[in-house]
């Protein structure tokens, strides 16, 4: 049934949905309807059962391994690993569980925005019914206030304004006619519709249903979010180092079963051996550790107003490369501000908002506005013409009413001319309508009477005879003050004429005519302040900043130009339209502006930029700005005024609508892979330093080199405590500098391999050089030795990690008070354990002397000072430190 319905003449909407326009549909018809149509809800086509939640967590690559690993540690006793590698699988199924809700509480939000009530004619009586028994063909009758139920069109308007912006991100209220529209149009020009979840700001209406449910355009919003969200980049690195580690896995027990079969070890040796090796490959703390660096970096960013709804949301900042941003909310602050007024020379006003604070300038030179009699008495009429009201509350301003008329209050209040109307003397008011295109207040006060006006300029202009003040209008003058409408309308500034008189008595016939010509007042949805900043940034960390809006082009480009943002090429909706996925692919990098677009071209932009390989973060507020939330690799909404619907879909809330959280957010998902990778350098080198000692003894037809309870507590001191020490690493100063993180190249990049490697041969082969060495005097000696070393290694090879490019001295040893305090707690552990008769008891040590001690923990701090002379030298680049 869904079609262009604005493009119709009103009989063929009627006839087409076989309705009557004075008596509606009947009940019985109307009943018969929703068993076609279904009820005027956005439903969910499915339900997600927990077991198959469950049971698609249990597919994942990893989590087959930990449950492996965790099997392993019960048939070998090791309690401590089977309880740590438990824990995780418990949290990545509760992980998967919040995921797979997501979209499915974005669409009961968008439920949210439908009314509970309206009302219809039905058999020709007007009728309250529940929204949800609304009907294709229903008359709908439309008042101030009113949510739109459904999407319909315009039967009768008068003066009927509707707010969008929601839906769309047009800045203001939207007049609406009844009016047929012949050529195709974009979403926001179809005046002579309504549609769901938007609001009657101003006058009243009658509409005729023409769809309901997931056939509404909110409707189209929510299918667009039922796509689902792509998997956050990490997530997908995991997956590949998952894989690796699989592969690693199995290949090296075949190798070793193999090995040990040919000599002629016993079955239970082997398998002794298999699991061991196993237990010392994966990286049961890695998952974990990731959790707890997102994490506290989700704590960082409460803190910096910015809410992070999904652990991994955070981290797919890291590799961001283009933002996607709305104008409307995002970029600026939805509060109409007077920018300019031109009476007969140019006054610019500063300040941002409704914040009713600012100055007066011309040529950039300060004036006082109560000092020049035209521009006071112009404030004045824009205040006394004007339904609107400025409100505070705690240092917060708002306005109830139109945004035109606030922003008429803002402006006179920041000359210091206070509200002056007083209800007793308001003696007559026009309202605005659409034909005359002009409002007129009459106030009496000590006999005086004062007429004050406003309109389009256009309009206005015939109804003024003189100029203040009090000089005859010449047409030369009206061409002037035309010329001049033009060039404010052209840098994208809503204009308005001012223009009053005085009278002795009332002509209600003539009230609008002789009028006195003040000037115009242009206003604008202006950018935050902090947007510059943020737009300075972006360029210089390399970050594309691109706008995607519903609103119109000459606004955006202002807005935009007043930000400071470098303009390549625009498009427009309609024009998006007409280029197909191939012309609009080809030249998508090169465009900085999307204008009056739908949600589905913003869907459409998003994937288009992420299919040529972009990385993208979205900011919005709107329902239309949902799906394109959804679908990038980051959504972040603004949380003061935001929509649900936008805050519900996106990774990111900003509780402060400040888009220079977003930078903040970049560094920590920076910082979150900086961590990361880090962390598996360490963890990954000091298993292969304990894969390469155990294949060594193996291949040397040496007894097995460490005992159960010696792998056990390796894996402990070296992969277990001190290793969670490296997600409360701090961000580098140059981190946001540094080249942007490909996350194709997955966690294992050649160079990190290639410092894996390095470090894993240098900490494997000095312990089994030791242990060869000491092996004659014995084989608990020996495994002493290389059990001490080893650890000792993995201690300060965590110092080592806490960088891959600046030593600690730049870092600042107690920068990661957490990291030096875990390493030093677990050197005191070990101590312990060298020098107590219980525990060398258990673990199958025998005493060292003092000095041995020593030797050994010198001999370990080489990688330490190996890896700050490469850091601090590039002569020493190529150390695998």
């Amino acid at each position: 049934m869904h079609q262009d319905w604005y493009s119709l003449s009103t009989e063929d909407v009627i006839k087409n949905l076989k309705s009557n326009l004075e008596s509606g549909l009947s009940d019985k018809e109307a009943k018969n309807r929703i068993q076609i149509y279904g009820k005027n809800t956005i439903e969910k086509k499915f339900e997600i059962k927990p077991v198959k939640i469950f049971l698609r967590q249990l597919k994942d690559i990893f989590i087959i391994i930990l449950i492996f690993a965790t099997i392993i540690s019960l048939f070998l006793g090791d309690l401590e690993d089977t309880i740590l590698v438990f824990a995780y699988v418990v949290v990545a199924i509760l992980i998967g569980f919040s995921q797979e809700f997501k979209a499915e509480k974005s669409i009961h939000e968008l439920k949210k925005l439908t009314t509970d009530t309206a009302i219809v004619i039905r058999d020709g009586n007007k009728i309250e019914i529940d929204t949800r028994e609304i009907v294709p063909g229903d008359i709908l009758l439309l008042n101030i206030g009113d949510i739109i139920p459904a999407d319909a069109r315009i039967l009768e308007s008068l003066e009927l304004s509707i707010d969008e912006s929601i839906l769309t991100g047009e800045s203001k209220p939207v007049k609406k006619t009844p009016g047929q529209i012949e050529e195709k149009v974009p979403l926001p020009d179809r005046i002579n519709m309504v549609f769901s979840g938007t609001t009657v700001v101003f006058g009243r209406g009658k509409a005729i249903v023409t769809e309901t449910g997931l056939n509404t355009q909110i409707g189209n919003v929510a299918t667009l979010v039922k796509m689902g969200k792509p998997e956050a980049p990490l997530k997908l690195q995991i997956d590949i180092l998952e894989s690796q580690v699989l592969i690693v896995t199995v290949f090296s027990c075949i190798f070793i079963i193999i090995i040990s079969l040919l000599h002629g070890q016993k079955l239970s040796n082997i398998l002794f051996s298999v699991f061991a090796l196993a237990i010392t490959v994966i990286p049961e703390v890695l998952p974990i550790m990731l959790t707890i660096v997102l994490a506290i970096s989700i704590r960082r960013m409460a803190k910096r107003n910015a809410i992070v709804k999904k652990l991994t949301g955070i981290e797919s900042l890291g590799n961001i490369d283009i933002i996607c941003s709305d104008k409307t909310g995002t970029l600026t602050k939805n509060e109409m501000t007077v920018r300019e007024i031109y009476t007969n020379k140019i006054i610019n006003i500063s300040g941002v908002g409704y914040v009713p604070t600012g100055e007066f300038l011309i040529d950039g030179k300060q004036i006082q506005p109560l000092q020049d009699d035209r521009l006071n008495i112009l404030l004045k009429t824009g205040l006394m013409c004007n339904n609107a009201s400025l409100n505070s509350m705690l240092g917060k301003y708002w306005v109830i009413g139109s945004p035109t008329e606030g922003a008429l209050i803002v402006a006179a209040r920041k000359a210091g001319i206070q509200d002056m109307r007083i209800e007793k003397d308001i003696v007559l008011e026009l309202p605005f309508t659409s034909e005359k295109k002009i409002m007129i207040t009459v106030f009496k006060k000590d006999e005086k009477i004062s007429v004050y006006s406003k309109g389009a300029p256009e309009a206005l202009l015939k109804k003024c005879k003189f100029e203040y003040p009090k000089l005859v209008l010449t047409e030369k003058r009206k061409s002037d003050i035309i010329n001049n409408f033009r060039r404010m309308e052209s840098k994208g500034l809503r204009t308005i004429a001012i223009a009053y008189k005085t009278l002795n008595k009332i002509y209600p016939k003539t009230l609008d005519e002789d009028l006195i010509f003040l000037g115009l007042v242009g206003m604008i949805d202006p950018p935050r302040e902090e947007v510059k900043i943020t737009i300075r940034y972006c360029k210089e960390i390399g970050i594309d900043l691109k706008i995607v809006t519903g609103d119109s082009l000459l606004v955006t480009e202002y807005v935009a130009r007043e930000a400071g943002l470098n303009i390549k090429k625009v498009l427009t909706g309609h024009e998006i339209d007409n280029l197909s996925d191939e012309e609009l692919e080809t030249i998508i990098e090169d465009v900085t502006i999307f204008a009056r677009t739908t949600p589905e071209q913003k869907f459409r932009i998003v994937n288009l930029l992420k299919k040529k390989g972009h990385k993208i973060a979205v900011t919005g507020d709107g329902i239309n700005d949902a799906p394109a939330l959804n679908t990038a690799d980051i959504g972040i909404a603004m949380g003061m005024k935001g929509t649900d619907v936008a805050r519900e879909t996106s990774d990111i809330v900003l509780l402060d609508d400040n888009l220079t959280a977003v930078i903040n957010a970049i560094e920590e998902g920076r910082r979150v892979y900086e961590n990361l990778r880090n962390c598996v350098v360490y963890l990954l080198s000091t298993g292969l330093a304990q894969i390469l000692i155990i294949l060594t003894t193996i291949l040397s037809n040496l007894p097995f080199i460490f005992t159960v309870a010696q792998i056990f507590w390796i894996n402990l001191v070296t992969q277990g405590i001190p290793a969670l020490g490296l997600a409360f690493e701090t961000s580098e100063k140059d981190l946001l500098k540094r080249k942007i993180i490909n996350p194709k190249e997955g966690l294992l990049t050649p160079s990190i391999l290639y410092r894996t490697i390095g470090l894993g041969l240098f900490m494997g082969i000095i312990p089994f050089v030791l242990f060869m060495y000491n092996y004659n005097k014995g084989l608990d000696v020996a495994r002493t030795v290389a059990y001490n070393t080893i650890i000792f290694f993995a201690l300060f090879n965590i110092l080592n990690c806490r960088s891959s490019t600046t030593t600690n001295y730049k870092l600042g040893f107690l920068s990661n008070k957490i990291v030096i305090l875990l390493v030093l707690m677990c050197f005191v552990f070990q101590f312990v354990m060298m020098n107590i008769g219980f525990f060398e008891t258990f673990f199958n040590l025998v005493s060292l002397n003092l000095n041995y001690q020593i030797f050994m923990i010198l001999i370990a701090s080489s990688i330490l000072f190996l890896g700050e002379v490469k850091k601090s030298s590039n002569e020493f680049r190529w150390l695998p430190f």
